[in-house]
């Protein structure tokens, strides 16, 4: 069976010119556009705001939605924040990483 799988998806609210897509929506309207079947997504709300309440969304998505994966959203800033979040969702059904947003954070990667 053929299948895309793409590798860096967010879900929404988007602070771009592009369409919103709220998590449970985004793997839907992939395979409309493009084919795909499987997504790994992290949250802007995540990068951009609330990792708390970004990534919760993304492992309750996660555990919701089959093909779905996604990477919890580490903030360098708040490493406590940070650790205490790997340790409940790290083993969450469905989370395969964590990702450090570089420009979100205002760090450099080295």
């Amino acid at each position: 069976m053929a299948r895309a799988v793409d590798v860096h998806t967010h879900s929404g609210p988007l602070p771009w010119d592009v369409t919103d897509l709220q998590f449970n929506d985004l793997v839907p309207e992939l395979g409309r556009i493009t084919g795909t079947t499987h997504a790994v997504s992290s949250s802007i709300l995540a990068i951009e705001a609330d990792t708390e309440a970004g990534n919760l969304e993304v492992v309750e998505g996660c555990a919701r939605l089959p093909g779905q994966v996604g990477y919890l959203v580490a903030d360098p800033n708040d490493l406590d924040a940070t650790r205490d979040q790997i340790r409940r969702w790290g083993d969450a059904p469905g989370i395969v990483g964590v990702k450090v947003h570089c420009e979100g954070s205002g760090r450099h990667t080295g």
